[in-house]
């Protein structure tokens, strides 16, 4: 007879890691993720844990062992809240932390190193009796976002697919955690086929009443693997759903954040990112990119389509956007971060042929992990290499990895070597001379803003004395144009007389004389 499968994640040894430590490396080792369990005590009707195409880990809770390896590996300066829920990249399912059986062991090990962390959990409140929070509330500050969708516990229990005891308990949560001071944030997937919209409303109203700091909307998802009646059942329009989030943004002063966000504008770098388009082609001797073709979720096309055309009138070649349905999925998923390469695979293959001139792929970085992996574990690298085209994968702040081509930019290029020259001047006179004339004729205009103050022409030249004898040297690391006119130089200073470093940001702006000074920002020590 074989011995019993253990419901823990397998741990870490000398050879392998556990499934939740290769997430966070995955996902660039997070500093706010520690997620414990991929198991779950429900089974919602809109869990994308059965509608998955492909499978991810479930069932399963973390060792300790790898909870301890993955806490030695963290700052200890971190300030910020620690998400123990949330599991990014998206490999893992999002479990039931309350259910982990060593889970204030592990409140214990995180309150030894992280004593003032805000510690985040979410959860369906099935396990939230009044003896459960009074032991939780000794590990404060902690944030408890409750996912409710109904008050009525009929339907609770059906959404959620438990007795309706469990329900009774669920819906008294919100007002005992604020009863023992803990932050409550509040997420609802609107189910207005099985709820109707006036009872999605009262739960809304619910949650903020009991002191709900934020509130999550989430669009109910299905995919092509989703069966019919549980499409109907979970069908909630998207007009429908944005008339409903306009309707509680209005109604309650409390941040509202809704998935998908089709309406907000989109902080994707456009110009910088098509300036970096007219570098690099090997074709042409690295030169300019005629043709780009813009591969983009049928989310964010919409809302990237009009900057696009607006930027591409000035940028001498041209650009094209194409919109990539999600094939691997299906149904309504629509945003980026659930595309794989498949999808951009057969996008591009199809807007090739229409375009067969291109020359350049962009890709986003959404959807891929810190190794650019999707969710399948398939590389970006792949796309180039099967379509035999230049592709970059591409981040909303303009930067951008050319993957297996070069990507470079000429180092002879006039605006770089302008920039590098103001840069260069200013080091030198910082370094060898007096905070004199010379240094304030390469600032712009007084008052400069130097990290959160406003300098003065005096107290600017102050600023530079100190910083002379604070600072033996900088490096250039990277200058990056933010639009024609404007640029961003990135250096790391070498504090005098310690091993200890810090970082720089120097903004400037192209004036006829040249290339001027506008803002100074200095990050922390190391």
């Amino acid at each position: 007879m074989s011995a019993p499968k253990s419901p823990y994640a397998k741990p870490m040894t000398m050879n392998a890691y556990s499934t939740f430590l290769l997430e966070w490396l995955a996902g660039n080792r997070p500093p706010n993720q520690l997620p414990i369990s991929a198991l779950c005590n429900c089974r919602c009707l809109f869990c994308s844990n059965d509608q998955n195409p492909f499978p991810i880990a479930r069932n399963v809770f973390r060792p300790l062992g790898d909870i301890k390896h993955q806490l030695s590996l963290m700052s200890p300066s971190f300030e910020d809240p620690i998400r123990m829920s949330d599991s990014l990249p998206g490999r893992i399912s999002e479990g039931e932390a309350f259910l982990h059986p060593h889970f204030f062991t592990i409140l214990d090990l995180i309150r030894t190193k992280f004593l003032k962390n805000t510690l985040c959990f979410t959860t369906n409140a099935s396990m939230l009796d009044e003896p459960f929070i009074r032991r939780l509330a000794a590990y404060r500050p902690m944030e408890i976002n409750i996912s409710m969708h109904s008050t009525q516990p009929r339907l609770w229990a059906r959404i959620f697919r438990k007795p309706e005891r469990d329900a009774l308990t669920a819906l008294q949560a919100p007002s005992l955690l604020r009863q023992y001071g803990m932050h409550l944030i509040g997420t609802i997937v609107p189910l207005p086929a099985l709820c109707g919209w006036k009872d999605i409303e009262v739960t809304y109203e619910k949650l903020v009443r009991h002191g709900a700091r934020s509130m999550i909307l989430y669009q109910p998802g299905y995919t092509r693997l989703t069966p019919r009646k549980r499409i109907t059942e979970l069908r909630c329009p998207l007009p429908d759903f944005f008339s409903f989030v306009r309707r509680m943004k209005t109604r309650r002063p409390v941040p509202l954040d809704s998935y998908p966000d089709m309406e907000s504008a989109l902080d994707v770098n456009i110009p910088t990112i098509m300036e970096h388009t007219r570098h690099g082609n090997r074709k042409n001797n690295g030169e300019t990119f005629q043709h780009v073709l813009w591969l983009a979720s049928e989310a964010a096309a919409p809302q990237l389509a009009a900057p696009i055309r607006r930027h591409a009138r000035t940028s001498g070649n041209r650009h094209t956007l194409i919109p990539v349905p999600n094939r691997t999925y299906g149904g309504n998923i629509i945003c980026s971060g659930l595309l794989l390469v498949d999808d951009f695979m057969a996008a591009a293959r199809n807007a090739l042929r229409h375009h067969p001139d291109a020359d350049l792929l962009l890709l986003p970085v959404a959807p891929f992990d810190s190794l650019l992996c999707d969710l399948r574990g398939s590389p970006a690298c792949t796309v180039p290499e099967a379509l035999r085209i230049c592709t970059w994968v591409v981040s909303n702040n303009g930067s951008f990895n050319p993957l297996l081509s070069s990507g470079f930019i000429p180092g002879a290029h006039p605006r770089l070597t302008h920039v590098r020259r103001t840069m260069e001047q200013f080091h030198r006179v910082g370094r060898d001379g007096p905070a004199d004339g010379t240094t304030l004729t390469l600032v712009d205009a007084f008052p400069m803003k130097v990290d959160d103050k406003r300098l003065s022409r005096t107290a600017f030249r102050r600023h530079m004395q100190a910083q002379r004898r604070r600072v033996s040297s900088a490096t250039i690391h990277a200058v990056e144009f933010l639009d024609d006119t404007h640029a961003l130089c990135m250096e790391t200073c070498r504090l005098a007389g310690r091993e200890r470093h810090c970082n720089r940001w120097t903004f400037l702006v192209r004036r006829p004389s040249g290339w001027k000074i506008t803002a100074l920002h200095h990050g922390k020590r190391t």
